[in-house]
């Protein structure tokens, strides 16, 4: 008798102990959920990156064959977050004449 209830008391502490386990891990989600969510509603205005520049402005003047002076203005509104750098290629392009 004394066995079997050893038995018992030994599997129901495993059992307890296994769904205990799997709560923790339930609440740990919902903890890093709930902290991402919060950390989304806080830092939203600032989390956003800035919007791009204005349409930019070749200087005719200071344009040559395989060089071209571009200017443009920052974003409108304000800057939430400094503007680092700005990211410029070449495109070719071909004409054909007929």
């Amino acid at each position: 008798v004394l066995l079997d209830r050893l038995e018992r008391w030994t599997a129901l502490k495993q059992e307890k102990q296994a769904a205990i386990l799997r709560l923790k891990a339930i609440i740990s989600r919902m903890v890093n959920k709930v902290e991402e969510m919060m950390d989304i509603a806080s830092g939203l205005n600032y989390s956003l990156p800035p919007s791009a520049p204005l349409a930019p402005t070749i200087v005719h003047h200071e344009t040559t064959q395989n060089a071209v002076t571009v200017t443009w203005s920052p974003p409108p509104g304000p800057l939430l977050h400094r503007i680092r750098y700005y990211v410029v290629t070449r495109q070719w392009v071909i004409l054909y004449y007929l």
